[in-house]
């Protein structure tokens, strides 16, 4: 059976809510979120589980050194929904740093990286509904607890990951994926970002690259990390 979940109210008290299936089909969805060091790649994941388990939209938009970039899903979602919802925004009553409108909720990124020679990241995730459904608290700490999921994912496989550079130099893309496996991660983060793929497709598409041009895979990532699409622009044939 079913027990309902907890959350903070108003004023910070403890209320029970009514069980909502979609919620929970959310919170087993977490764990198969895609673990990458590249906030593009992590966050890109959540954006995909987000939809429509926990809202109708979700729309992420990241500053990463020298790099900005938005996510959204599903792919035919408002692209300005970020920068023109028109709602009120007021604070989630729990210090979470949360903004919640009629509509959307807005959740930070705020990332201190552990690594030494890693980029710091922030930036915000919007989780909206297009139906009747109010956002309540529930869905807040929900979408405060995944991107909190997210960041640390993120942290736990930079941890791991060797790094021959105390720094990045500054203004410099190429400084984002300083080893193979992070360049390589990188370029899979940017062919979504580009082509609106899933992650299993871009990794189909850069091995595709990969025969086609008679390259290693770490050769096809860093062109396209230098030219920001697939080098050509066409796109090879997929995968048969």
């Amino acid at each position: 059976m079913t027990k309902p979940s907890k959350t903070f109210g108003p004023r910070g008290r403890l209320q029970l809510l009514p069980p909502d299936p979609d919620r929970f089909d959310f919170l087993s969805n977490l764990q198969n979120l895609v673990s990458s060091s590249a906030p593009s790649v992590a966050f890109t994941s959540l954006a995909a589980l987000s939809v429509p388990t926990l809202s109708d939209e979700c729309h992420v938009a990241i500053k990463e050194g020298p790099l900005s970039y938005q996510i959204q899903r599903p792919m035919g979602a408002p692209p300005t929904r970020l920068a023109a919802t028109g709602e009120v925004y007021l604070p989630h009553p729990s210090g979470s740093g949360q903004m919640l409108g009629r509509h959307s909720i807005l959740t930070p990124i705020l990332s201190m990286s552990l690594c030494e020679g890693r980029l710091n990241y922030h930036g915000v995730v919007l989780h909206h509904w297009n139906s009747a459904h109010r956002p309540s608290h529930a869905d807040a700490t929900l979408a405060r607890l995944a991107v909190d999921r997210v960041i640390a994912a993120i942290d736990s496989e930079r941890v791991h990951e060797p790094t021959g550079l105390s720094s990045y130099p500054s203004g410099e893309v190429e400084a984002v994926a300083e080893t193979p496996e992070h360049q390589i991660g990188s370029a899979i983060g940017v062919l979504i970002l580009k082509r609106h793929l899933t992650y299993d497709d871009a990794c189909a598409l850069l091995e595709s690259a990969r025969r086609r041009h008679r390259q290693s895979l770490h050769e096809v990532a860093l062109e396209v990390l230098r030219l920001g699409d697939l080098p050509g622009g066409a796109e090879p044939p997929r995968p048969v």
